[in-house]
């Protein structure tokens, strides 16, 4: 490396970990895919769900979500908190509604007058928390 100092030899040391943690990551990323709960919600919707249904997002407004459903699916409406996700619950026409199982909770769970279409576990890798989300869906939206 050409550093003569401690300091110097730190650093070196740490860019050098740095890169091997990172390139480690990479190798491995498919290997948490099966945690990320995108993937798994948007194969529901896509098989579920006709194209054209309004899709509204309330506590997980991820961008690998719309990714995964592609742009025939947009656009996605973000909702914020449980009032809203309960006054999208009380509307009319098909619909469908990712939202986290906390915010689903809050607006009322099971007495909301929406069918849950899936529950799904997952992985939150931005803030490093386990999450629930939960797919719902308005009268005339799941096939």
């Amino acid at each position: 490396f050409g550093f003569t100092g401690a300091r110097e030899r730190f650093a070196g040391g740490a860019a050098l970990g740095m890169a091997a943690v990172a390139v480690a990551l990479a190798a491995n990323a498919w290997r948490l895919e099966p945690y990320k709960p995108a993937a798994a919600v948007a194969a529901q919707i896509r098989e579920r769900i006709a194209p054209g249904t309004p899709i509204s997002t309330c506590g997980f407004d991820e961008p690998s979500l719309y990714f995964y459903l592609g742009p025939e699916r947009g656009p996605i409406t973000t909702l914020h908190g449980a009032g809203d996700l309960r006054t999208w619950a009380e509307g009319s026409g098909a619909a469908v509604l990712v939202a986290t199982v906390r915010y689903y909770d809050e607006a009322g769970g099971a007495a909301l007058p929406a069918t849950v279409l899936l529950r799904q576990p997952g992985y939150n890798y931005s803030n490093g928390k386990a999450l629930e989300i939960v797919v719902l869906v308005r009268a005339g939206a799941a096939r």
